[in-house]
């Protein structure tokens, strides 16, 4: 599993080397096996230290997106060559990224555990209007501590935790962040109209002053919207 809070743009490339090396491990793993058993090996297996019969597992890569919105990037070493001659295409490799990306699922019922419900939040966690739905939906009335403090983290949701049962009603908290997105849109409109008129005016004060505030009061409204 590889998570990811911010798009990758090589991703296709690290995965495919990590992927690569897990490979190599096991084929290393598998040499030193035979030689501690000094089984009985021609030319060609002694070359590579694997043998005709020998097998290796597959490796899967998943990557996770904790993010709401499009991952942008790469999706497959394809993606990111320059120009190549169709001629060439046939001999090149692809590498191609399983990449989970919340805004992407159609149903996130299918999934057994509460990563379902985390990749919902997720995805509708940016939009007021999506978050209606969310506050009404019984998956969301008894959510773990862990998952919580999982979205706490990947949204800046500030949800609290109910430590003394261990599950928390998420539709309260969803109502609750509902009320602090509307308020923080108010308090960014605010902050940009003093700005707006402090260019005009030359001064911060004088904004204030045509805007009917203080300068504190100004102050403090930013502050909550650049300290979390």
């Amino acid at each position: 599993i590889e998570n990811q809070s911010e798009v990758h743009f090589a991703m296709p490339v690290r995965n495919l080397i990590f992927d690569g090396l897990r490979y190599g491990e096991q084929v290393s793993r598998r040499a030193k096996e035979r030689r501690k058993l000094k089984i009985v090996e021609d030319s060609a297996e002694f070359l590579s230290g694997f043998g005709r019969d020998d097998k290796i597992k597959p490796v899967i890569t998943l990557v996770i997106y904790w993010k709401a919105g499009e991952w942008d990037g790469p999706r497959s070493l394809y993606d990111m060559f320059e120009p190549v001659d169709d001629r060439l295409k046939e001999y090149i490799n692809d590498y191609k990224l399983h990449v989970i990306v919340p805004d992407e699922i159609d149903d996130f019922e299918k999934f057994r555990t509460e990563l379902g419900v985390a990749f919902e939040f997720i995805a509708h966690s940016q939009q007021d209007g999506k978050m209606e739905c969310l506050d009404r939906n019984s998956r969301f009335l008894a959510v773990t501590n862990e998952t919580v403090h999982l979205l706490n983290v990947c949204t800046d949701s500030r949800i609290e935790l109910n430590k003394e049962k261990g599950v928390v009603n998420m539709c309260k908290g969803i109502e609750d962040l509902k009320k602090r997105m509307r308020q923080e849109g108010c308090n960014i409109e605010f902050v940009n109209a003093i700005e707006r008129i402090a260019k005009k005016t030359g001064g911060l004060k004088e904004a204030c002053d045509l805007y009917g505030t203080t300068v504190e009061h100004y102050q403090t409204v930013k502050s909550s919207l650049t300290v979390r």
